[in-house]
C-alpha cells in the first residue's frame, strides 16, 4: 500500500513516484497474488497512473477517521521517493507511521530514513520486495526494530531535548549570564 499527499506543483514526488515500481509490482504479482492500495487525496490521478497496469490496484479516499484501521489493514507500506531538493529534507513521519501500524516498509533512502535502515527495505525493490511480501516473520522483525527506534529516539522527551539543545546552542552568552 502506499499513502501520502497526491503531489505539488513545487517539487517532483507524491502518488506519481510509484510508477518507477510499476514493472517490480507487475513481476511479483506473477509470482504471487498482490494488490495495491492508494490511500491520498486525487482519485484522478490514481486512475490515470493505474490505468495499464497488471496489478489490482484500489484507491481510498484519505481521511482521518479510517486512515488508521485502513493501514493496520495491509502489510507492506511502499514508499518511493524520487530525490530533490524538497523530497531529501523530509522527516521520517511516513516511514515512522507505517512502522506504527505494523507495516513492513520498502523505501528509498533519504537521510531521514538511514537510522531505520536495519528495520526496512531501502533502495532493494527487486529482491527484498518479494521477501518483505511472503515473509511475515521476517517483516515482523524488521517492524519491532523500527519500534525499538522509534521508542528510543523519536519519543517527544528525546525530541524536546534535542530541540532544546539547538536552541540553546543559539543563544548568546550575555543571555544565560543574566538568568
Amino acid at each position: 500500500m502506499w499513502f501520502g499527499h497526491h503531489g505539488s506543483d513545487y517539487a517532483s514526488g507524491g502518488m506519481l513516484d510509484l510508477a518507477k515500481l510499476q514493472d517490480a509490482l507487475e513481476a511479483l504479482h506473477r509470482r504471487t497474488a498482490i494488490s495495491l492500495t492508494v490511500i491520498s487525496n486525487n482519485r484522478s490521478k490514481f486512475k490515470t497512473l493505474t490505468r495499464n497496469w497488471q496489478v489490482p490496484a484500489f484507491y481510498l479516499e484519505w481521511s482521518s477517521s479510517t486512515f488508521s484501521r485502513a493501514l493496520r489493514s495491509h502489510q507492506v507500506a511502499l514508499i518511493p521517493i524520487t530525490r530533490n531538493p524538497f523530497t531529501v529534507c523530509k522527516t521520517n513521519n511516513r516511514l515512522a507511521t507505517a512502522l506504527l501500524h505494523g507495516l513492513g516498509v520498502a523505501a528509498n533512502s533519504i537521510p531521514s530514513y538511514q537510522p531505520f535502515a536495519e528495520a526496512c527495505v531501502l533502495d532493494n525493490w527487486t529482491k527484498q520486495l518479494e521477501r518483505l511480501v511472503r515473509d511475515t516473520q521476517w517483516r515482523s522483525q524488521l517492524n519491532a526494530r523500527g519500534l525499538a527506534s522509534l521508542a528510543q529516539h523519536w519519543q517527544l522527551r528525546q525530541i524536546a531535548a534535542q530541540w532544546h539543545e539547538q536552541l540553546s546552542s543559539l543563544c548568546s552568552p550575555s543571555v544565560h549570564k543574566s538568568d
